[in-house]
C-alpha cells in the first residue's frame, strides 16, 4: 500500500516525493528554494489538497505572474483504502465486487485454496490462500483499512479477531448470531484479552435491513462500511450490550 506523501512537480523541470519522517526521494537542486518547497510539501500533505505555489530565486513565495517565478504543482497522495475479507465462502464473492465498486483495494483471505483463487476472485487486487494467523500477520492494518471476519465457522473468526482486535483498523465486522458472538467474546475474554477493544468491533456485521441472501448480506455490510467511512448515522445490528450480557464490568478494564 502507499504511504501518505506529497508529489512536488517543477513545471520548469524536477521532481520530488514528500513523506513525513521519511528521505524526500528526487532533484529540484539544493539551497534555501529546495528547502523552501520541501517544507511546504509537507504542508500541503498536512491540508490534503493539491497546489500550486511560485517562488522567486531566493526561494520566496511570489506571485505567479513575476517573469522568474519557478511555478511549482504540490499533488498529494494518500494510501488507498484497503478492505480485507478473511473467508472466501458465499458472501465474500458479491463483497469483494461490491468493495472494488466502491473503489477500495480488496484482499481475499482463506485457507482453502479451492475456494481462495483468482477463477473465484478475478476483480481483487489480491487473494491469500493460506492460514490465516500467517495471512493475517503480512497485512497492514491501520485507518485505512476495513477488515471483514466472514469464516466458514465461529472458531475462525476467534482466532482471526484474537490477532487483530487491538490493531488500529478503521473497522472490523464479523458475522455470527448474537449467540456465537458473545461465545467469541467470552472466550477471548478467558484468553486475558481486554475487553475494552470489543467496542470497536462490530458484531453482529453490516446495516439492519432484514438481509437473508448473501448478496443482500454483502449489500448490509458494505452500507456499514460507508457508514463508517462517511459518518453516517443508520442503525447498525452491533451487539451494544454485550457486556451486560457476558457479565462483564468494564469498569475494571478503566
Amino acid at each position: 500500500m502507499l504511504r501518505a506523501g506529497c508529489d512536488v512537480e517543477l513545471l520548469s523541470g524536477g521532481r520530488l516525493l514528500v513523506q513525513p519522517g521519511k528521505q524526500a526521494l528526487g532533484d529540484i537542486g539544493n539551497g534555501s528554494l529546495a528547502h523552501n518547497i520541501e517544507q511546504e510539501a509537507l504542508s500541503v500533505l498536512a491540508d490534503g489538497k493539491a497546489q500550486y505555489r511560485a517562488y522567486g530565486d531566493d526561494g520566496s513565495i511570489v506571485s505567479r505572474r513575476r517573469e522568474s517565478a519557478f511555478e511549482v504543482f504540490f499533488d498529494v497522495l494518500l494510501p488507498s483504502e484497503h478492505l480485507i475479507i478473511v473467508g472466501a465462502g458465499h458472501i465474500a464473492v458479491p463483497l469483494a465486487r461490491m468493495g472494488k465498486l466502491m473503489g477500495l483495494e480488496v484482499t481475499v483471505i482463506d485457507d482453502r485454496v479451492d475456494y481462495a483463487n483468482e477463477q473465484r476472485f478475478p476483480e481483487v487486487d489480491r487473494v491469500v490462500s493460506a492460514e490465516i494467523d500467517d495471512a493475517l500477520s503480512n497485512q497492514i492494518l491501520d485507518s485505512q483499512t476495513y477488515v471483514v471476519l466472514v469464516t466458514r465457522a465461529h472458531a475462525f473468526d476467534e482466532q482471526a479477531l484474537r490477532q487483530i482486535v487491538t490493531k488500529r483498523a478503521r473497522y472490523i465486522g464479523m458475522i455470527g448470531s448474537r449467540r456465537r458472538v458473545l461465545m467469541v467474546y467470552k472466550n477471548l475474554i478467558a484468553d486475558r484479552v481486554s475487553p475494552v477493544y470489543f467496542d470497536r468491533v462490530f458484531a453482529p456485521i453490516g446495516i439492519d435491513i432484514g438481509s437473508q441472501t448473501p448478496e443482500e448480506i454483502a449489500v448490509a455490510i458494505i452500507a456499514e462500511i460507508v457508514n463508517v467511512r462517511r459518518g453516517g448515522s443508520a442503525s447498525s445490528l452491533r451487539l451494544a450490550e454485550w457486556a451486560e450480557l457476558a457479565g462483564v464490568d468494564l469498569t475494571d478494564y478503566d
